[in-house]
């Protein structure tokens, strides 16, 4: 398997890993549900951020 950009060779390479990798099923949810969890704590940690400096900044003018 390897990586090819060529949009009519991606179903291709998507099938035969489907075909050769025990658990490929597993791998792919994985992946996607681990990028996806990735993507939310980034958003999630960005936003606390931005609470806390907005509370510092809003003490600061007391």
């Amino acid at each position: 398997m390897h990586y090819t950009a060529d949009i009519n060779l991606v179903f291709n390479c998507v099938n035969h890993t489907s075909r050769d990798v025990k658990n490929e099923w597993l791998l792919r949810t994985l992946h996607a549900n681990g990028a996806s969890s990735f993507f939310i704590c980034i958003c999630l940690h960005i936003g606390r951020v931005l609470i806390l400096i907005n509370k510092s900044v809003i003490a600061n003018y007391r």
